[in-house]
């Protein structure tokens, strides 16, 4: 845990909910299918200026350690002690790295608890 050197987006992230079938000009950041519609997560400009309803207003920390998508337990103590400290996480794992959303006004403090957790396993 001590290599899990996370980084602080500077950028503003929210979700939204789009029509799939939408021609919408959208650069998101990760997509996801439901069957209720095609989650986007993008930049808090880009939605207000195309008008969308925003959800869950937040900053990116990138996990830039390599996390394999078969690790066990891997965000486990990560999520844990963000949880302690009541603030909402939202990840998402791709090829290389994790990336977790929080709320934007609690970044900071989010980033000071991930610190603190990978400074005490080394």
């Amino acid at each position: 845990m001590s290599d899990v050197r996370p980084e602080l987006d500077p950028r503003e992230w929210v979700f939204c909910s789009i029509d799939p079938a939408s021609d919408l000009d959208l650069d998101p950041v990760a997509t996801f299918a439901e069957d209720e519609g095609l989650t986007v997560v993008i930049e808090r400009r880009q939605a207000r200026a195309l008008g969308l309803d925003e959800r869950f207003p937040s900053r990116r920390i990138t996990l830039l350690v390599y996390s394999d998508l078969n690790a066990v337990g891997f965000l486990a103590p990560i999520a844990t002690a963000l949880a302690k400290r009541g603030i909402a996480v939202n990840t998402f794992s791709a090829v290389h790295h994790d990336h977790l959303f929080v709320p934007i006004d609690r970044a900071d403090e989010a980033m000071r608890v991930i610190l603190a957790i990978s400074s005490t396993v080394r």
